[in-house]
């Protein structure tokens, strides 16, 4: 192997033009080596840019000779094409073939086989080829061969050794070897890795991954998470990227895997190749994954329900209607007023989530629709869902209604809106009413007379809603009608009719009635209404004297005149009681003997929880002065106001008509219009000692609450 030398010449052919050989000067190497001119300059400096040629000197040897040398023999000379290396594959082209000659000339059919090997790369080829010999040279084709170093770097020297013989053994141990000096093709590619903005992926909303990629690499990189069936899917967010920062926007599709949670576990993989000279995937560098989670937007616009529209009104008619956006609305009355609400839902953009529940709310009370994913309140894509409150508002000012949806995922969406609740209107009063009977068409010129022929009517009346005066527009209306006192209904032709009165809450009418006939006692009936209507009704005897017996010889009447056809007694004398009746004791006593009463049934019956707590959360003690206490300082007393506590009962559904705790009782008192006439009020009574008993059911239930909150605790102090 002495005289084995490498030189090297570039592709160009500029740099190094001639050679010398075995003292031959502008010698050709001959036989195709495509007339490329080889240097003798040794090949020991750095890489040039272009391919290169290496090649050795002529090696001789012969049959059985192990000397070297050009008397006899063969002579073999490798030849070897560099091409330009491939950083991204590790690999280093050659295209490589041996030369071949016999020294002495003498011609000989051979067929000669060859191998070489790489001892860095380990990589192998063979040759064989039948020739004859001669002094010419001859040489293998020439084969390509791709040289792939992975874990060197730097410019390094690698050996190509040929071994072989031919078939007539008379050169029978070939073994030379051939020095390469390879380019530098830099590190070995390794796997990327990733960063995230945020590992918590948000659907609809771009992320970005950045990558940290060796050259010569390219990647994929997927998501993977679990569907609701508990398999597991996966979503390709790039395939053979080249970059090192990638904008990803997790698909909205994947909502129609994940209906019933908000939030999921997913993890991110990154699969990293060995990208190819013609672009296709080499090598698997290796794969990491990263943890993270996938959330679904709570407010993204293309993504779940909505709810596009709330509106609300007053089913009671004496709030306003209103509708989002948020506003606030008058009218509405406390304990009176029940909100109807109706919203509208669009589900358009579920992606498979469902309506788990609408709830309702207004100020601390709520009502709650729940519903299964079998029991939808609608397919379609947009419906509407309503609902009325069966309790009044209970909360003076304003109070929130408020309509929530919540579904699967359990996202919720909610719309709102402000009502404002005042203080409650009662309904009118007629709290002054008489009829009498006289003389004159005027009210001005009318005198009193039990025998007149006409009848004046005088009235007043009262409208709380009006004084609130939060009702554009409002009137009272009022009509007066009458019937003979043995008639049962008010005949269609007796009414008079009155226009609305104007906004003044309180309203005073004094007329006279005439062409009715004076021989029979009618019932003269006073409607007013303000939106509820409520009536009055009194009766003015015929017209005769304070005592007047019928005609027909059987009826009498005291206080009234007798009809002419009246056969029974009758009498019509205002009667009023000034103080209670006192039992033996000196004490107010009422029977409670149980054998005096019927149909008995537990108070809890009639008001439950819910209406005592909204009994006594409405209904306020008051302190008060008589109006009519003549006393230099009037006396004040402490109680409550009858006419609120009716209206309290009223809205918790009773008929306070059929209740004794609030009575209706008359005062006769001086006409306003003229003094010495008489007029019979209306006024309310309470009965207080009936209170006791409401006392008495709530302080039983607190204490069994109480109660049932000490055994709590105990339980919780045992353990």
């Amino acid at each position: 192997m002495a005289n084995s030398r490498l030189y090297w010449i570039t592709s160009d052919n500029t740099k190094y033009p001639s050679i010398i050989m075995n003292g031959t000067n502008e010698t050709t190497i001959a036989n195709n080596l495509a007339n490329v001119k080889l240097s003798t300059t040794p090949y020991t400096s750095a890489i040039v840019p272009n391919d290169y040629y290496a090649y050795t000197d002529g090696y001789t040897f012969g049959n059985g000779v192990s000397n070297q040398g050009t008397s006899k023999g063969y002579q073999i000379m490798v030849v070897v094409k560099c091409k330009t290396p491939s950083k991204e594959n590790r690999k280093v082209r050659i295209t490589c073939a041996v030369y071949f000659r016999r020294t002495d000339g003498v011609a000989s059919n051979n067929a000669l086989t060859l191998k070489l090997k790489s001892t860095r790369s380990k990589a192998e080829k063979n040759y064989s080829q039948n020739f004859v010999t001669s002094n010419k040279w001859q040489r293998t084709v020439y084969h390509e061969w791709d040289l792939t170093y992975y874990n060197l770097t730097g410019v390094y020297t690698d050996i190509i050794t040929v071994t072989g013989k031919n078939n007539t053994n008379t050169c029978s141990s070939i073994n030379c070897q051939l020095e390469v000096q390879v380019p530098d093709i830099g590190p070995k590619p390794v796997a990327t890795t990733m960063t995230l903005e945020t590992p918590n992926l948000t659907i609809g909303q771009q992320q970005r991954f950045n990558l940290t990629r060796s050259t010569g690499t390219k990647c994929d990189i997927a998501l993977y998470y679990t569907k609701d069936d508990g398999t597991e899917t996966s979503i390709l967010a790039t395939q053979d990227y080249l970059g090192t920062s990638l904008p990803w926007t997790p698909p909205l599709s994947i909502l129609n895997d994940v209906t019933k949670t908000s939030v999921i576990s997913c993890y991110y993989a990154i699969a990293t190749f060995i990208s190819k000279a013609d672009g296709t995937k080499g090598e698997l560098l290796g794969r990491y994954t990263y943890k993270g989670t996938i959330k679904v937007p709570k407010d993204d616009p293309n993504i779940g329900f909505k709810l596009t529209s709330i509106s609300v009104d007053d089913s009671s008619g004496r709030g306003q209607a209103a509708t989002d956006p948020i506003e606030v609305v008058p009218g509405y009355e406390l304990g009176k007023s029940k909100p109807f609400m109706q919203v509208r839902v669009n589900a358009s953009k579920r992606y498979g989530a469902t309506v788990t529940t609408i709830k309702y709310s207004i100020s601390t009370r709520t009502k709650t629709f729940t519903y299964t994913p079998t029991a939808q309140p609608s397919d379609q894509a947009e419906y509407n869902h309503n609902f009325t409150a069966t309790i009044a508002v209970n909360s003076i000012g304003p109070n929130v209604v408020r309509v929530e949806l919540a579904d699967s995922r359990g996202i919720t969406v909610m719309k709102e809106v402000v009502i404002n609740v005042r203080e409650a209107t009662m309904p009118p009063v007629i709290d002054g009413m008489s009829v009498t009977r006289g003389i004159g068409t005027t009210a001005d010129g009318f005198v009193a007379n039990d025998e007149g022929l006409n009848i004046r009517l005088w009235f007043k009346a009262y409208s709380s809603a009006m004084e609130l005066d939060n009702f554009e527009g409002d009137s009272m209306t009022s009509k007066i009608q009458w019937k003979k006192v043995n008639e049962t209904s008010y005949p269609a032709e007796n009414v008079l009719p009155f226009p609305p009165s104007s906004v003044n809450a309180h309203w005073q009418e004094n007329l006279i009635l005439t062409g009715l006939d004076e021989t029979h006692a009618y019932t003269i009936r006073v409607e007013v209404n303000d939106g509820t209507a409520v009536y009055r009704e009194m009766i003015v005897s015929a017209s005769g004297y304070f005592v007047e017996f019928g005609a027909s010889g059987k009826g009498l009447s005291i206080g009234q005149s007798a009809d002419t056809d009246q056969e029974d007694f009758r009498v019509n004398l205002p009667t009023k009681f000034n103080k209670p009746v006192l039992n033996s004791s000196g004490t107010n006593q009422f029977t409670s003997d149980e054998r005096k009463k019927n149909n008995i049934v537990p108070l809890i019956n009639q008001l439950s929880n819910q209406s005592l707590y909204d009994f006594y959360e409405t209904i306020e003690p008051i302190a008060y002065e008589y109006r009519d206490d003549d006393r230099k300082v009037p006396l004040t007393h402490f109680g409550f106001s009858a006419n609120k506590i009716k209206d309290k009962l009223e809205s918790l559904g009773m008929n306070v008509e059929n209740l004794s705790i609030i009575q209706t009782y008359e005062e006769i008192i001086k006409d306003p219009s003229n003094p010495n006439e008489r007029v019979i009020e209306h006024f309310l009574s309470l009965g207080y000692e009936e209170l006791n008993p409401i006392n008495f059911l709530a302080i039983k239930l607190i204490l069994k609450e109480l109660n049932s909150i000490k055994n709590k605790l105990k339980e919780i102090e045992n353990g």
